[in-house]
């Protein structure tokens, strides 16, 4: 789809593409897992942040003519073949319909957009499922790979980590600091 929006190229240059995940189990490196697709034009997953792909995807629509409009609620997508229309109420409280070629939705697993493409969401609340995302540098004995996630299994828990697009450090250093910080990557 970013292909689509002609926007591939930038996500590809502002991401990592993932390649495979080291699998650790209780501090032992126990295997490696393929994440690449074949036949497709991009055979990887991309590690790119959230902020990101809106910047990107906010900087195209601006291109092409559109703007973001804050404060806007969809109730109400319908799909059809050359397009979309989009039921909205602004911060007015007013409701208008939009006609679009594109709807992208980023409002999670209760998403109109999904709804109305008919894309299940298969998936379930978790329990205790608790998610923190951190951008630092690692310091561990464990192999580093600069194109690998890493899956980390212990009795009790299970965490991850991967690699983060160049853009992204893990700190700054204070004024007079002789840590020299570099690029996640």
């Amino acid at each position: 789809m970013p292909a689509d929006l002609g926007c591939a190229e930038r996500f590809l240059a502002a991401g990592v593409a993932l390649d495979s995940t080291e699998l650790i189990a209780q501090g032992r490196p126990v295997g490696v897992l393929d994440l690449t697709a074949t036949g497709t034009r991009y055979p990887n997953p991309l590690s790119i942040e959230q902020d990101t792909v809106e910047r990107l995807l906010g900087e195209r629509l601006t291109e092409v003519g559109g703007a973001i409009e804050w404060s806007t609620e969809a109730t109400a997508v319908r799909v059809a073949e050359d397009g979309a229309e989009v039921d909205a109420r602004g911060a007015d409280g007013r409701p208008r319909t939009l006609r679009c070629a594109w709807v992208v939705g980023c409002d999670g697993s209760r998403s109109l957009v999904s709804k109305a493409a008919g894309l299940p969401f298969d998936g379930g609340p978790r329990r205790r499922l608790q998610v923190a995302q951190i951008n630092a540098k690692v310091d561990w004995s464990l192999p580093h790979h600069g194109d690998r996630t890493c899956l980390l299994l212990d009795k009790d828990r299970r965490s991850a980590a991967r690699p983060a697009p160049a853009a992204v450090t893990a700190a700054s250093p204070s004024r007079g600091s002789r840590t020299r910080h570099r690029s996640l990557r």
